[in-house]
Formats: C-alpha cells, sequence, structure tokens
C-alpha cells in the first residue's frame, strides 16, 4: 500500500467553535497533535464524547480524532467505527470521509475507500488530498486485481487523471508527484516517469523514495551512471533497513561500489 495522506482540519475547526472560550486540558489533548500519546488523546477524546456539555459538532471533532488515534495503534475496525459516529454527526465532514478511506485501504479493502474518497470528492471538488488519496486506491486495485487479458494498465491510467487532478488543485504537491510517475513506470512510459520524479525532488529533496524511483527509471533508459547517482543520494538520506538492502542490490547489480 502506497502513502496516504490524512486530513486534519478538524481541530482547527474545533478551536476556532471554541475562540470565546478557554479550550480545557481534555480538549486541548484531544486536539492535539503528535506531541500527545496516543493513550492520552484517546482518553481525553473519549471524556469529550461522554461529556454532555459538548455541542454535537465537539462531539463529531472528537470521534474524528479519536479515530485518527486508534488508527495509528493499527486498530482499523474501532477507527472505522469512530469515523462512522463523527459522520452521523456531522455528514458534511470531508475528513471523516478520508480518513475512513484510509482505514478501509489499510485493511485491504479498496472498493470501500474509494466509495469514501468519492464521497470526500463530491462534498469537496477542490480537496486536492481526496483525489490523491483515491489515486492511490486505484493504483493498489491494480496490483491486487492486476490481469493482464482484462485490466493490464486501466487502474494505472485512472489513477494517473486523478493525480493530475490533485496536482492541478496543488502543483507542488510531491507525494502527488511521485505516485504518478510510479504509474507512468508501471504503463512503461519512463520519460513521463523520470519528469514527474524530477519534479517530485525538487519540491523536496530530502525524500529518499524519490530519488530511489527516478533511480529505477533511468535505469530502464539506459542513464546508469545518474542512476547510481540517485541510489547514493537516496542512501545518505533517512531511509529504513528495507529500502537500504534494495538500494544495495541495485547498486550491485550496476557494479557499483556503496560507500
Amino acid at each position: 500500500m502506497r502513502k496516504l495522506i490524512f486530513l486534519t482540519v478538524a481541530a482547527t475547526m474545533a478551536m476556532s467553535a471554541l475562540a470565546n472560550a478557554q479550550p480545557s486540558d481534555v480538549r486541548r489533548l484531544c486536539l492535539g497533535g503528535n506531541e500527545v500519546p496516543l493513550e492520552q488523546k484517546i482518553s481525553a477524546c473519549t471524556a469529550m464524547i461522554e461529556s454532555s456539555q459538548e455541542t454535537q459538532q465537539h462531539r463529531a471533532v472528537a470521534f474524528e480524532r479519536r479515530g485518527l488515534a486508534l488508527f495509528d495503534k493499527k486498530d482499523y475496525d474501532g477507527a472505522i467505527a469512530d469515523y462512522d459516529q463523527s459522520l452521523t454527526l456531522n455528514p458534511k465532514q470531508v475528513a471523516g470521509f478520508i480518513n475512513r478511506g484510509n482505514a478501509w485501504q489499510a485493511q485491504g479493502n479498496n472498493d470501500r475507500a474509494i466509495e469514501d474518497y468519492n464521497q470526500a470528492i463530491r462534498t469537496d471538488q477542490k480537496n486536492a488530498i481526496a483525489f490523491y488519496n483515491l489515486g492511490v486506491a486505484y493504483e493498489d486495485k491494480g496490483r491486487w486485481e492486476f490481469d493482464a487479458y482484462v485490466n493490464e494498465g486501466s487502474y494505472e491510467e485512472i489513477a494517473i487523471r486523478l493525480f493530475d487532478l490533485a496536482i492541478l488543485l496543488n502543483p507542488k504537491y510531491h507525494q502527488a508527484l511521485n505516485n504518478r510517475g510510479d504509474a507512468y513506470m508501471i504503463l512503461r512510459q519512463y520519460a513521463r516517469a523520470i519528469d514527474d520524479f524530477n519534479q517530485a525532488v525538487q519540491i523536496d529533496s530530502h525524500e529518499a523514495l524519490y530519488f530511489k524511483n527516478r533511480a529505477n527509471a533511468l535505469r530502464f533508459v539506459g542513464q546508469y551512471d545518474r542512476a547510481i547517482a540517485d541510489y547514493r543520494k537516496a542512501l545518505a538520506l533517512k531511509i529504513d533497513e528495507r529500502m537500504t538492502k534494495e538500494i544495495n542490490g541495485a547498486l550491485k547489480e550496476l557494479g557499483a561500489v556503496t560507500n
């Protein structure tokens, strides 16, 4: 599964609604970012949900925020249940559809994820994250349901059109550029893939994945020296053991000495 983007506008909305009141510690912990430990966030959001003093809007936000925390704990069923509650209380909450779609996709249910991302787009047609995540879902669907005689490349072509829309809405969307490049790679359109990876690297030169992907594309067009340089740039950045092993293997195949 490719990297998904979560929408967390709910906290901003809630804090705006509370502008005339001093947020309590419970609200601060529930609406806080990554600095708040997951268990504290879950407990705080639960307190907001169960409080008779909270408005329906605030409870919808608390469900959505608790869903994000449960997702981080890999409790996808719990996250989906909370997003369901959040959307029941606020059916126009785009974040709920996007984040529930992410939970469905984490469970391997691309069709349910696609339904939610489409609903997010129907709610907000200018939401680049919804178009991007929908494209990711179609890419994954193509990998799980590949049939050379039936759908070869069809899901990737859909994904490309969706990434086009995401990039149109946000020209600096480097994740969408990278994923569109990856889709072009599957379609063997290497020049277009390299162009997208070039743009992704220009926007975020600290993401090793973009250098690795560009190196892979350069290998396919015979530009081995440039590919080696990109692999080495990727190794110099923060990467996990799996990517390190993959890149060192590629360098070995190219007869290059790793640093």
